[in-house]
């Protein structure tokens, strides 16, 4: 099954908040691999917070979104600032400026 299709990073502007799932099953972490007009990529799953929105709930809603599967956040494992000009990308995301809270989560669907 081919990659889903999403909308370049360069439709984004200001600071976006995000959250984003460690799911470790077998010794392996489950990423989610992409496909843009920029090439494909794998990263972790997540997405962006909506308004009112906790970063907790934010994880489960993208996980379920893009996988199909529920998970439960455990801990907060590290913060991630992502700022478009300063990485290798920079042509392309150079607007772009996101903050991500990494969640370790555990599957029911993996039990």
């Amino acid at each position: 099954m081919a990659a889903p299709y999403r909308k370049s990073s360069r439709d984004i502007s200001g600071v976006r908040t995000a959250a984003r799932a460690v799911i470790l099953h077998e010794d392996k972490i489950l990423a989610v691999r992409i496909r843009t007009e920029e090439g494909e990529f794998l990263v972790l799953p997540g997405g962006g917070q909506n308004h009112g929105e906790t970063l907790t709930d934010t994880v489960r809603r993208e996980v379920l979104e893009e996988l199909g599967l529920k998970v439960t956040p455990l801990a907060l494992l590290y913060v991630r600032e992502y700022v478009g000009k300063n990485h290798g990308m920079y042509r392309i995301h150079g607007h772009f400026h996101q903050v991500e809270a990494v969640f370790h989560c555990t599957c029911e669907d993996f039990s």
